[in-house]
């Protein structure tokens, strides 16, 4: 099979460049193959001969394409990360068991503690 670009999409591209893209582009056929393969693999339960339909070409590329370039963090997954790595902080600096014997320091901790686990809870299950 023999896979060709038209020239005009090569603007731009010196031979190297071309080179490379074609190395690149079997590279990632070969990929795609060998995860075509091995979801037929997965379904043929009956190990008759490998039957790959383009379900399964189709779902193998969009394996790979989640695998090679993953999801960007939106900007509130970000800050939520960053929050819930600092709360433990917060709690660990809050710690002081003389201040603790009072009631309304004590209750600030426990809710410091709270939002602190919350906050981890929530940035876990958002990966």
């Amino acid at each position: 099979m023999n896979i060709e670009f038209d020239e005009s999409e090569l603007t731009g591209f010196n031979d190297q460049a071309k080179d490379t893209l074609v190395d690149k582009t079997r590279l990632f056929a070969t990929d795609l193959i060998e995860e075509s393969n091995r979801l037929e693999s997965n379904r043929n339960s009956s190990g008759g001969a490998p039957e790959i339909t383009s379900s399964n070409v189709i779902h193998a590329n969009i394996f790979l394409r989640e695998l090679l370039s993953p999801k960007k963090k939106k900007i509130s997954h970000k800050t939520l990360l960053i929050s819930s790595s600092i709360a433990p902080l917060f709690v660990g600096l809050m710690y002081d068991k003389d201040k603790l014997q009072d009631g309304l320091y004590f209750i600030g901790f426990i809710i410091m503690i709270a939002v602190s686990i919350l906050l981890t809870t929530v940035s876990i299950f958002k990966e």
